[in-house]
Formats: C-alpha cells, structure tokens, sequence
C-alpha cells in the first residue's frame, strides 16, 4: 500500500498532509517529502514562504516525473484539494542551478466563507522562468467547499 514518507520532515499544517496523503492515493504510488517546515531561507527561496509558517511540503510521486505529477494535480484539483482552502502549486522544474526539482505545495492562511483556488505556477521549467520572481502562473482554479447539511 502506497504511503507518504516523511523522511524525517515536520509538516504540522493538517490540511498540507491532507493533500499529500490525497496525491498519494490518487497515484496509487509513495509520496517522497523533500522538505516541510522551516525555520530558514535556503538560497533561491522566498522570504514569505508557506514553509516557514509551517504551512508548505516540498514532494516527488515514485514512479512519476515532476511535470506530469504537475499536470495530474492540475487536471484533477478537485479529488486532491479540499474547498474551501487556497493552495499555491509550483512545479520547479529544475533549470534553477539554486533550487532543485520537485513540487512545492503550500497552502495560504484561511480565508472566510466557502470559496478557495488552487493556484498553479512554474519555476525554473524554461529560461525565462527561473527564479521566484520570474514564476509563470499557468491557472488559478476556484474550489467550492460544499456546506454541510
């Protein structure tokens, strides 16, 4: 049975692990997580990083390449991401000779009411994306939360 490895990494967000025990059985393959929280900026990183308020995991899918974990996780946001909440998707693609590859999920503070999105973005997957500032958004997908009765 597949599993999210931890390696060791601290995530205290529930809803991150939430999301990564849902990419895990969506794949039906282990969860690798490369990094959790932090109390540090590894160079390339942001400054206002979801990773050190406790709220970001950075992950690979055994079994899968980045780009196509990436492309899954947008194409069915909706089995993985819970409504109701705000998530920040990247895909570092690995050109950036500071940041490895891998998938970057964060969740943002809670927002009220029912709405929320997942917002996909790409770092470091051509030349003129490398580099936090330099992101490309690809979508911001709304999710509705549906009221319980």
């Amino acid at each position: 049975m597949p599993t999210v490895n931890y390696n060791g990494y601290t995530i205290t967000d529930a809803e991150v692990k939430n999301v990564l025990q849902a990419v895990c059985n969506f794949f039906e393959a282990n969860v690798n997580v490369t990094s959790g929280d932090r109390n540090f900026v590894p160079p390339g990183g942001s400054n206002q990083s979801a990773h050190l308020d406790g709220r970001a995991a950075d992950f690979h899918v055994e079994g899968y390449d980045d780009g196509t974990t990436y492309l899954y996780m947008k194409v069915f946001a909706s089995a993985i991401f819970a409504g109701g909440n705000s998530y920040q998707i990247i895909f570092h693609g690995g050109l950036n000779p500071s940041i490895k590859a891998h998938i970057h999920v964060g969740r943002y503070a809670k927002t009220s009411g029912m709405w929320g999105y997942a917002l996909f973005q790409k770092e470091g997957t051509k030349d003129s994306n490398i580099g936090i500032t330099n992101m490309t958004t690809d979508i911001k997908l709304p999710l509705i939360a549906v009221p319980s009765r």
